[in-house]
């Protein structure tokens, strides 16, 4: 036997499915997102206070800037005791064309090129220091110039900005261009 269900009992029905699904939706979805708002708003307070304890009113840190200083110090000193002092454009091309011979290639041309200030906006915060653009013109073996390169990248104060190379009668023609940071002299 079938009992139907009185108007009074569907309705205390209905509204009993109507409580479940708010109490699971607040339970499972809301009071989640709720709790996640919070944490986040937490932490962005913790950040900005770190954030301004970190820094002066310019939004950049005191320890930045004696960091960098220090940098600059440690470079100006690395680079006169690897290069020694103030180096001429003769010394310049002595020291690649033996590195060149070194290396099994024929030297065919150097050229020394000095960026205008303009340039290079950080020259101007080294009163001792220059930056030389350096093009090299060789012939010979390509594995001798990737050997070459690699040398040069692992020189601290030397870096290779581009190189090209091209076929000429059964030989190959090198053209590498590197950037040196000198010391300027007095």
């Amino acid at each position: 036997m079938k009992k139907k269900l009185t108007p009074r009992e569907k309705v205390m029905i209905a509204f009993l499915i109507n409580l479940i699904i708010i109490f699971i939706s607040v339970k499972f979805f809301i009071l989640p997102e709720i709790n996640k708002n919070k944490s986040l708003l937490d932490e962005n307070k913790s950040l900005t206070a770190l954030y301004h304890l970190a820094t002066n009113n310019k939004g950049v840190s005191d320890r930045i800037k004696q960091d960098y200083e220090e940098s600059k110090q440690k470079m100006e000193a690395t680079i006169s005791q690897v290069v020694g002092g103030a180096l001429t454009d003769e010394e310049l091309d002595q020291y690649f064309t033996a590195m060149i011979i070194r290396h099994g290639l024929k030297p065919v041309s150097l050229t020394i090129e000095y960026p205008k200030s303009g340039e290079n906006p950080q020259q101007k915060a080294y009163k001792h220091i220059k930056i030389a653009n350096i093009t090299i013109n060789t012939a010979g073996n390509f594995e001798n110039l990737i050997q070459m390169i690699s040398e040069i990248d692992n020189i601290q104060y030397l870096t290779v900005l581009n190189t090209n190379s091209k076929i000429v009668s059964d030989s190959f023609e090198h053209s590498i261009k590197i950037q040196t940071v000198i010391l300027a002299g007095e």
